[in-house]
């Protein structure tokens, strides 16, 4: 009959997997909050791009009309 000790259990080697492991599980929380605002930003791409081509039209028009009037002087 063998007997399996606690201390076994805890060598360098299984102490170097648990450390590899923590560190990948950190990695990958990480990873996943990136992607999530990433995701986050992707999905709120299009209003930005509503609100802001309004704004460059307006913009623009400005400046074409302010040409035309810095023109006539």
């Amino acid at each position: 009959m063998s007997h399996t000790l606690v201390e076994d259990a805890r060598t360098p080697q299984a102490q170097t997997t648990h450390a590899a492991l923590a560190v990948q599980a950190a990695l990958l929380a990480s990873l996943a909050v990136v992607l999530t605002v990433v995701g986050a930003v992707l999905a709120s791409a299009p209003v930005l791009l509503s609100a802001l081509l309004p704004l460059t039209a307006t913009v623009a028009l400005f400046l074409t009309w302010n040409a035309r009037e810095l023109s006539r002087i």
